[in-house]
């Protein structure tokens, strides 16, 4: 396994489904914490959360969004929940450690 820094990931939809996973990691784990609570602690719209993470669903949509977008999201939840790691497995897996 190893250590994984959305930062340094350049593919939008790497990112996408990053993030798509980690919402759904964050909402199923004993913190329960949503896209409402989320976008609330981050001040990052939950429409945009939502938004960015369906973008590898429908790539069509992304013309306007690059990794940077992302890297400012992750960062923001990242900030706001230092207990977070991230880590891919070396089956291709994401793993969260919350």
């Amino acid at each position: 396994m190893r250590l994984v820094r959305p930062g340094l990931l350049s593919d939008t939809h790497v990112l996408s489904a990053l993030l798509d996973e980690l919402l759904f990691a964050m909402a199923t784990s004993p913190l329960h914490t949503d896209i409402g609570l989320i976008a609330f602690e981050t001040k990052i719209p939950a429409r945009v959360l939502k938004c960015l993470a369906s973008l590898h669903l429908e790539p069509e949509n992304s013309a306007d969004i690059n990794a940077g977008d992302f890297h400012t999201v992750f960062s923001n939840i990242l900030c706001r929940y230092p207990t977070i790691r991230i880590w891919l497995t070396d089956d291709g897996y994401w793993f969260f450690e919350l």
